[in-house]
């Protein structure tokens, strides 16, 4: 029996000695896998984070384009609003002469009743009742006095609104400026941070950006946004105007005031008529330009035989905002072929200087995805990240946990971590879509009005992003089997 017991105690030390190099294995095994999963979830959240930083400079950039527009149509307004309160003016000193009824119209505030109410026939005779109120309450004692100031006082706030606004374009453009500029060298300082701070007390990850999956710097075509200045600008242009024209006074402003009585002779049932005609436009990318016309045209008996129509301008005035003069261009709401006596004279007359700069420089996407080959795909900006850390910062035997190092005088060796390439790897990726959040992402918004689907763009921030599954090369990477 005691021989039996000795041989009992070999094999229970045999026993113990491979379970404590069990033990040591899975203590081992779990620390790799709990660095392999830590270093995933940092891959993904570093990631992420680029993600969002991509997303929210597209809907920064895009709010700025927007703030841009905003300022471009104020200045829009204000040149048409200059060009309306001068055309008021000049309408003003001219009634007297091309239209004594309206003064007539006026005597109803000194109680000249009888005096009014025959001035207002006549008007009504020649050039219907919309215009014989109107004129004969520019005509009043408490009116007439202060058009003068009211049109100087539009002028003045006007011009100093265009001022107002090109101060606002130009911190717009600077941030933005310093926004795509700076944004490189921010986000991977945000990255590291991140992983650092995954990291804190627990060792040193490195990022870094894989080949070829930035397309920040890299997409289709070159980098995804692109700064468009100069002669490039006309898509900015196209969008002003859409933006400008839903104020229906911008875009153009007539009517017309028709006699209630025809005209007799040869020139029978012809109604004379005052027509007022006016709008804005934007000459080339540099200057807004509106013009404002008021004429009466009559309907007279040529001398042997016929009836010919006669032009009389009442009011006329025009305002720009511009860095040069450009030839006018465009109808003017009109103007230019119901009124052109009247428009000849406009063009002619002098306007207040109003400080433009033009059309903004802005950012937009790459041309290819505006207008090449991607032009009717969705947009999407791709990136993707990898983590590496070095095998001496493993919290494993032979790390840095310092549990067991292997060393030339140790008595028991550590389960050595041998990793590819020498470094444990981890990569992530994100993608940076365009979707207008209600539509399900769809992007329908106007199904209901026959719209299309809308692609993305900087002029509408609804960009988000979404951490996506990386490619082959990127799961190589993943491995350490091909370099960065």
């Amino acid at each position: 029996m005691g021989r039996q017991s000795g041989q009992a105690l070999l094999y229970g030390i045999f026993m113990l000695v491979a379970g404590l190099a069990a033990l040591f294995f899975m203590f081992n095994v779990g620390q790799l896998t709990r660095e392999k999963t830590k270093l995933v979830t940092t891959a993904d959240a570093v990631a992420y984070s680029a993600g969002l930083m991509h997303a929210r400079a597209l809907n920064y950039s895009a709010y700025n384009n927007r703030a841009l527009l905003a300022n471009e149509v104020l200045v829009s307004q204000m040149v048409s609003m200059s060009s309306w309160a001068q055309y008021v003016e000049n309408w003003s000193s001219n009634l007297p002469r091309v239209h004594p009824e309206c003064r007539g119209i006026a005597q109803v505030e000194n109680g000249n009743y009888w005096s009014a109410f025959f001035s207002m026939l006549s008007a009504m005779r020649k050039f219907g009742p919309e215009y014989a109120v109107a004129c004969g309450l520019m005509e009043s004692q408490h009116i007439r006095p202060h058009i003068p100031n009211f049109s100087d006082l539009v002028q003045n706030a006007t011009t100093a609104a265009v001022a107002a606004a090109e101060v606002q374009k130009s911190v717009i453009k600077t941030a933005q400026q310093i926004l795509h500029t700076g944004f490189v060298a921010e986000r991977h300082r945000i990255m590291q941070s991140v992983a650092d701070a995954n990291y804190a007390g627990d060792g040193h990850v490195t990022v870094d950006l894989t080949a070829g999956t930035d397309d920040w710097l890299y997409g289709p075509g070159g980098a995804f946004t692109k700064r468009y200045d100069g002669s490039e600008r006309t898509r900015f242009k196209d969008v002003t105007l859409e933006g400008a024209y839903t104020d229906a006074f911008v875009k153009e402003r007539r009517w017309r005031s028709t006699a209630v009585i025809p005209q007799l002779g040869r020139c029978f049932g012809k109604f004379n008529y005052v027509d007022r005609a006016g709008g804005t436009a934007l000459l080339g990318l540099d200057e807004w330009h509106a013009v404002d016309t008021q004429s009466y045209h009559r309907y007279r008996a040529r001398r042997f035989i016929g009836c010919r129509k006669g032009e009389t301008p009442t009011g006329m005035a025009q305002q720009e905002a511009s860095v040069t003069n450009q030839a006018p261009a465009g109808t003017y709401g009109g103007s230019s072929s119901r009124n052109p006596s009247a428009h000849r004279y406009a063009l002619q007359t002098n306007s207040p200087d109003m400080r433009y700069s033009g059309l903004p420089g802005y950012y937009d996407l790459n041309a290819s995805w505006l207008t090449g080959s991607n032009s009717n795909k969705e947009p999407v900006l791709r990136h993707s990240v990898r983590l590496t850390r070095a095998a001496n910062q493993l919290r494993t035997t032979d790390g840095s946990t310092g549990q067991i190092q292997t060393r030339g005088d140790s008595r028991i060796a550590a389960y050595e971590t041998t990793l590819a390439d020498g470094v444990m790897a981890a990569v992530s990726g994100t993608e940076v879509f365009f979707e207008r959040p209600p539509d399900h992402g769809d992007n329908r918004w106007g199904a209901k009005r026959s719209r299309p689907v809308e692609l993305g763009s900087l002029f509408n921030p609804y960009w988000q992003t979404r951490l996506v599954e990386g490619d082959v090369a990127s799961q190589w990477l993943r491995q350490g089997v091909a370099r960065p």
